[in-house]
This record gives C-alpha cells, sequence and structure tokens, in this order.
C-alpha cells in the first residue's frame, strides 16, 4: 500500500523582532482526514495549486480556500494504460492558471498529466513501466528556471524534457535506487536524492555522478 502523510498548508508570518523569528500559522485543513496534501505549486504570491489524494484544488487567496477539480477527463492518446486502479497523484507543477502538471501512478505505473484549461482536462503526455511491483510512479517533478528545460523522477529513472513538458526521455536508469527527490540550481547542475545515495549533474543530466 501506498504511505501517505498527512500534512497541513502553512504560511511563514515575520515578526518585527530582532532577531527576526518565523511561526507557522494554519490556513486551510480539509474536512475529510484521509485527503491529504501531496504537493503545492505557485506561480505568484496568491495563486497556484494544491494536490490532494482526493481532487486538485486552484487557489487565490494563499491557499484558504480552493476550487476543486477531479482528475478524471484524461485523453491517453495511444499510451496502453490499465485504467483499473486509476490515477494517485503524487505532485503538481504549475506555470499559469491554465498551463500545469500532475504526476504520480496510473495503475501503479509512472505517468505525467499536462492541461492546459485549468486543469477541467488532461492529457497524457508519458507513460511507462518499472521493475517495482507496486510503484509510486512519477514522484517529483522540477523546472529549474522555469523554461523549457524540465526533469522528473521515479522510482529507478530520471527524465528530462526540453520542450515544457510535451515530451519526455529517460536520461538515466539504476535498478532498485529508489529516487524520491529533485533539487536543481539551474538548468545544469542539480541533485537527485535516493533512498541511501545521492546523485549530481553538472551538464543538464548527460552524466551522473554518485556523492558519498
Amino acid at each position: 500500500m501506498k504511505k501517505v502523510h498527512h500534512l497541513l498548508v502553512l504560511v511563514t508570518l515575520s515578526l518585527l523582532t530582532t532577531p527576526a523569528i518565523g511561526q507557522m500559522r494554519l490556513v486551510y485543513e480539509d474536512i475529510d482526514p484521509n485527503n491529504h496534501l501531496k504537493k503545492l505549486s505557485f506561480y505568484s504570491e496568491k495563486e497556484g495549486y494544491s494536490l490532494f489524494t482526493k481532487w486538485l484544488g486552484f487557489t487565490q487567496d494563499t491557499g484558504r480556500t480552493y476550487t476543486k477539480n477531479y482528475i478524471t477527463n484524461i485523453d491517453f492518446g495511444s499510451y496502453p494504460v490499465n485504467p483499473f486502479f486509476g490515477f494517485h497523484g503524487m505532485g503538481v507543477k504549475a506555470f499559469n492558471k491554465d498551463t500545469l502538471f500532475v504526476y504520480g501512478d496510473y495503475s501503479y505505473e509512472p505517468v505525467i498529466l499536462r492541461s492546459v484549461d485549468q486543469g477541467n482536462t488532461f492529457k497524457l503526455v508519458h507513460h511507462s513501466t518499472t521493475n517495482e511491483l507496486l510503484s509510486y510512479g512519477i514522484v517529483d517533478m522540477v523546472f529549474p528556471q522555469n523554461s523549457t528545460i524540465g526533469y522528473a523522477i521515479d522510482d529507478d529513472r530520471i527524465l528530462k524534457t526540453t520542450n515544457k513538458g510535451l515530451n519526455w526521455n529517460i536520461i538515466y536508469q539504476s535498478i532498485d535506487v529508489g529516487f524520491n527527490k529533485l533539487f536543481f540550481v539551474n538548468n545544469l547542475v542539480g541533485f537527485a536524492q535516493a533512498y541511501n545515495k545521492l546523485f549530481k549533474t553538472t551538464n543538464g543530466g548527460a552524466s551522473w555522478q554518485e556523492i558519498t
């Protein structure tokens, strides 16, 4: 079974003290205790998207209220997707109100979905299989400079796009490594974290060095 974590949407408040101290304040908690927050992606100070277990939310007031969209209207194209278990989201990346990605797994196979109409409909732009029996799917995605170059990871692989997510190519693969987090300084320099390993690239993913 998938592990889920119950997270709360929080904001940092600056206090007029010396030295400065930050406090956290609850701005939203869903009434459904099983509807866990998976990921936030804000493209402006107040507007952005939050992916929850059961729906995708759009907010215009820093996460206090949400317009809900259920991720059910998906164009699979020619991809051979097994619809039995449905979509399980792991994250969201929003460029603006219209264009965004949600990612995770569909019937335990890695998928990336793209929307250009504020999350009302989606098109499948990446689907693959892994060596894992029950895959978490795509677990993280970054567009380091919010441009056309982006990266994503599933359990065993690192993917890259150079056309803003329309196509994704596998640039690194390692069996049973367990990738779970991405961080990029810019389009060239980045890190991929696994369960007990850390990998670094300085050439946009053309090669990766394991760091002890």
